[in-house]
């Protein structure tokens, strides 16, 4: 776990990076039938399948596709039933007439409090819309990427959030308890995105995947070097990420508590 927080904070301000490295597809994707990750999804397909199971009339080809790569019984017909095999979210994307890849299908069971029936159908540029600058700063690296993406290899990023919760499932119909001024340390969680692309040769669509890594941010923090890593991404954070990301409250007080910390020296962040 060390070597993943060491890699997501490392010694620089904070800034959009796409930092894709390759992966092993049945590393990424395998599942155990009788994983509590599989038994959570099931709940939760079951229950709200509004909420987290999505498919068009384009998604077949890619989804026969999908199934087929991942080695899956050929009886897999929809996405809400691939959703109940796999541990990672999913997405199917396909690109539209203008070339840009579209979402057309998936199973998104633990979103990190966004709306995926709200980003069905749509682009993957007004997808990443919300989320300040990312388009301006990387929309096109990520453009390009997508474009040239190759078959045969799993290839992976990670993204990080903070949570006042250690649920997978975190759709904001759940309301969970955000972040406050006067939540403790003890009270936060590292939230990671553990993210995987997978080109579909035959339809030239992309098999997007989703794993959720909970750490305790205790446990970051009886790291000395990364502590202070992580706490200079806190502080150079633009106000309208840390806002879109639920952490700006929390800040000033986490700072603090940070740079307390008797392991570490760390200016004051004001």
């Amino acid at each position: 776990m060390r070597e993943l927080l060491a890699a997501l904070f490392q010694e620089q301000d904070y800034k959009h990076q796409l930092k894709i490295h390759r992966g092993e597809i049945s590393s990424f994707w395998g599942s155990s039938r009788c994983s509590p990750v599989l038994a959570e999804r099931r709940k939760w397909i079951d229950s709200t399948p509004e909420l987290n199971s999505f498919e068009s009339p384009e998604a077949v080809p890619l989804l026969a596709e999908a199934t087929a790569l991942l080695r899956l019984p050929e009886a897999i017909s929809s996405c809400r039933v691939l959703g109940t095999f796999l541990e990672p979210d999913f997405l199917l994307l396909k690109k539209n007439e203008s070339g840009a890849f579209q979402f057309v299908g998936g199973s998104v069971c633990f979103p990190s409090s966004w709306k995926p029936e709200e980003k069905f159908g749509k682009p993957l540029a007004e997808i990443h819309s919300p989320v300040p600058h990312l388009n301006e700063e990387i929309g096109t690296q990520i453009h390009l990427f997508l474009q040239r993406l190759r078959p045969g290899h799993s290839w992976e990023r990670y993204n990080w959030g903070l949570s006042r919760s250690s649920e997978l499932n975190q759709h904001p119909v759940r309301k969970l308890p955000p972040l406050l001024p006067e939540t403790e340390p003890g009270d936060i969680w590292v939230r990671i995105e553990h993210q995987s692309l997978l080109a579909l040769p035959v339809t030239t669509g992309i098999l997007f995947g989703i794993r959720i890594v909970n750490v305790p941010l205790l446990d970051l923090l009886k790291d000395s070097q990364i502590s202070m890593h992580f706490a200079r991404m806190l502080r150079t954070m633009p106000e309208e990420m840390a806002r879109y990301k639920g952490i700006l409250a929390i800040r000033p007080n986490l700072l603090r508590h940070i740079a307390s910390l008797p392991q570490l020296r760390i200016d004051d962040p004001h």
